[in-house]
């Protein structure tokens, strides 16, 4: 994700750097299941048309690569369960090669994150409390999605 690795210097470590390649790893993988995507030879994403569980399968593939949730989709197929629902797929994460360990940190996973959506989604005392002042309209970025940096950098994810 572009990320440069060396000695002198670990952009793993690096709080912007590394908050921009997540960005970019989670598009890329609502990408690769927002239609049916070759991944490897005889293994292709389903296509996942809902949203809200698409973003369940990016997140498990953010968490577990989406050759592995690509796998489970494909085990929930063949036994004839709908592969674009969350709740089918991941039940056959270990069959797709996650130990059972992997397997239930990735379904945590999905949970955790979720259980935050719906708690930030409340909001806060102070969010109601807050007075928001008239803001300068951000300047115009070029066409792509972009990521802003605590410092107010923003950083380019190309489409």
């Amino acid at each position: 994700m572009g990320l440069h690795v060396s000695k002198a210097n670990d952009e793993r470590f690096d709080l912007d750097a590394a908050s921009a390649a997540a960005a970019k790893l989670l598009k890329t993988s609502d990408s690769r299941f927002s239609k049916a995507t070759t991944l490897t030879k005889g293994l292709k994403t389903t296509q996942v048309e809902d949203a809200v569980e698409r973003k369940h399968f990016s997140l498990a593939a953010y968490n577990a690569g989406d050759a592995r949730i690509a796998g489970a989709q494909k085990l929930a197929f063949e036994a004839g369960e709908d592969p674009t629902k969350w709740k089918n797929v991941k039940k056959y994460l270990e069959k797709a090669g996650a130990t059972k360990r992997q397997a239930d940190e990735t379904r945590d996973y999905i949970d955790m994150i979720s259980s935050h959506e719906r708690e930030f989604e409340k909001g806060s005392k102070a969010d109601a409390n807050a007075k928001f002042k008239k803001t300068k309209p951000i300047e115009k970025y070029p066409p792509g999605r972009h990521w802003v940096t605590i410092d107010g950098r923003h950083i380019l994810i190309k489409d």
